[in-house]
């Protein structure tokens, strides 16, 4: 039964349709709408298309969010007087739309201009102890390499002739000792003389 009632409401809604469509066809066709007159009895407002900004004033109160906000942040170190980088340019307005690469803002260069002075003279001086270094390496390898091939040699030889000497006048003193402990035994010598 409720097909039956469903069916019957579709229909009733159709004829409906068909008999106010009928209708205004009718007034249509009675009243042609080819004037500006014609059209002016029937209320209609006529104005010409133009392309302007939509402007929307919205009086409630709140924060409007951009729902694809993109977070830029600067990966400059602050290095400033006061705990950051200035500032000295800004290439942007409040909600312009930018893309990756353009330029936003320009920031205060001179503390990193200095801190690359700093640095390179530092580098500079670094570079110098180290060529300095390597020339004092050098200057010890040939005063090592003259010491061993000229000064060492002649006074190893002259250490080792000294050596020959005193080996030498300690067997003459050996001799000498036997020799007057000898003549002390004959009594030529005075034990005085012997020490």
């Amino acid at each position: 039964m409720a097909s039956v009632r469903g069916g019957r409401t579709f229909l009733v809604v159709l004829v409906l349709l068909a008999v106010g469509a009928l209708i205004g066809g009718y007034i249509l066709w009675v009243n042609p709408a080819n004037e500006q007159g014609d059209l002016a009895k029937f209320n209609v407002i006529l104005s010409e298309v133009t392309q302007e900004p939509f402007l929307k004033t919205v009086l409630e109160k709140g924060e409007l969010v951009n729902a694809n906000n993109t977070q830029v942040k600067s990966k400059v170190k602050s290095r400033g007087r006061n705990g950051g980088i200035e500032i000295i340019g800004v290439h942007i307005q409040d909600g312009d739309f930018v893309k990756e690469g353009d330029l936003l803002i320009t920031l205060d260069s001179s503390p990193l201009e200095e801190e690359l002075e700093r640095q390179v003279i530092s580098v500079s001086v670094k570079e110098a102890s180290v060529t300095q270094a390597k020339n004092n390496l050098a200057a010890a390898r040939i005063s090592k390499d003259e010491y061993l091939k000229g000064v060492f040699t002649e006074q190893k030889k002259k250490i080792e002739n000294e050596i020959i000497l005193a080996k030498e006048n300690l067997r003459r003193a050996k001799e000498y000792a036997k020799y007057s402990e000898g003549l002390a035994a004959k009594g030529y010598v005075t034990a005085l003389q012997l020490e």
